[in-house]
């Protein structure tokens, strides 16, 4: 009993240098991380090139749709950053433009009608960003990317009305495929506050990929080139605060 009423005093100065030891090992691993920027955002994405193209051969007859994104960038030099970016993009099908295509291509084929999904891609890119933030209310960067996306194709319910005799309907299944995608962002923005910023981008996006179907004639390969322009729109939050 003695020895625990004697050692009882201790305990208060004991639990205050571990304390003050751990908030002091916690300031200092703070001290040593670089500058770190989340730049979630999401904006307008428009289908250019061949990807726009109202081909049957070449194109997909998209249409303008979403790009959704989320970037974390660490500062590693002065004014230079390195970027690790997620993008999802997600573009409608033209089925009025499709359709007609196809009526044009085929002397049989009296009309059609088509229910498609929208085309969808994920992407997961990286590299270095320059950044201009002399400006007591605004900054500009610009920012190079490469890396790998994944694509997949719509499922289409096509139900055509022929001439004499047809199929009175038929789907087409979706492919996918992984390739590289690399592109290229300039963004500018407003410093509302010490720990966030608005944000404002353009972006340039493009792959290539090879889609695959399984026909009654074997495996057909689709080469189609994906190319998009977005827009988009976000804020910047500064760990630590600046």
């Amino acid at each position: 009993m003695s020895g625990f009423v004697s050692s009882f005093p201790l305990m208060k100065p004991i639990r205050y240098i571990i304390i003050t030891a751990f908030m002091s090992m916690a300031t200092l691993a703070m001290a040593k991380l670089p500058p770190l920027r989340l730049m979630p955002g999401a904006g307008l994405s428009q289908p250019v090139f061949d990807y726009a193209s109202p081909s049957l051969s070449k194109g997909c007859f998209t249409q303008s749709g979403l790009q959704l994104e989320s970037v974390a960038s660490v500062n590693v030099f002065r004014q230079w950053w390195w970027d690790v970016r997620f993008v999802a993009q997600m573009h409608p099908v033209d089925v009025g433009r499709l359709g007609y295509e196809r009526v044009v291509t085929d002397p049989f084929l009296v009309d059609t009608y088509i229910r498609s999904e929208p085309y969808r891609h994920l992407g997961l890119l990286t590299g270095p960003g320059f950044e201009l933030d002399k400006g007591q209310w605004w900054f500009a960067r610009a920012s190079l990317m490469a890396g790998f996306m994944q694509s997949k194709t719509p499922h289409q319910l096509h139900k055509p009305t022929y001439f004499m005799t047809g199929p009175e309907y038929f789907e087409i299944s979706s492919a996918i495929d992984y390739a590289m995608v690399y592109g290229g962002e300039l963004a500018a923005g407003w410093k509302v506050t010490p720990c966030y910023h608005l944000r404002l981008s353009a972006s340039f996006l493009h792959t290539e990929m090879d889609f695959r179907f399984l026909t009654s004639g074997g495996i057909r390969t689709d080469n189609r080139r994906i190319s998009t322009m977005n827009l988009t729109a976000g804020l910047v939050f500064l760990i630590p605060p600046h």
